[in-house]
């Protein structure tokens, strides 16, 4: 795997050879890597990351389709061949899919307290919330 971060907990890796790593990975403070799927134009960030410290850390999956939105059904297909089905959608974009799973068992199912406090954006079967400055600073990002 080739990233700017070694860590312990590797990024989820899919199921199917149909996947391709592609690009160079981004520097972005976590172990990660972008993957490509050719047949159905999907492409995937699977990365480790700590958005909450009281969680710890979690796999995260990044799922959109040449650049814009892939539908729930795509995204359900990538989420499996990842082994992430015990995932939570998450959007904090209103392109890219955003799932969720808690390394930790006991953390499992645990929705992100930013649901309780952000102003959804519905739009047909995908729902996201812009992120706020409060959260942006708690995640370190602002």
């Amino acid at each position: 795997m080739k990233t700017g971060i070694v860590s312990i907990i590797s990024p989820k890796e899919p199921i199917s050879t149909a996947w391709i790593r592609h690009g160079e990975c981004l520097d972005t403070g976590y172990a990660h890597c972008a993957w490509y799927h050719p047949q159905y134009k999907l492409s995937a960030i699977s990365a480790v990351e700590v958005p909450d410290k009281t969680i710890g850390p979690e796999y995260h999956l990044s799922v959109s389709k040449s650049g814009k939105r892939c539908s729930a059904v795509e995204a359900a297909f990538v989420i499996k061949q990842f082994g992430m089905t015990d995932a939570i959608e998450d959007n904090h974009s209103s392109v890219v899919r955003s799932y969720w799973l808690p390394v930790a068992d006991d953390k499992k199912g645990i929705d992100c307290e930013c649901k309780e406090h952000e102003t959804p954006v519905s739009e047909g079967d995908f729902t996201w919330r812009p992120i706020t400055k409060a959260n942006a600073e708690k995640a370190g990002v602002a």
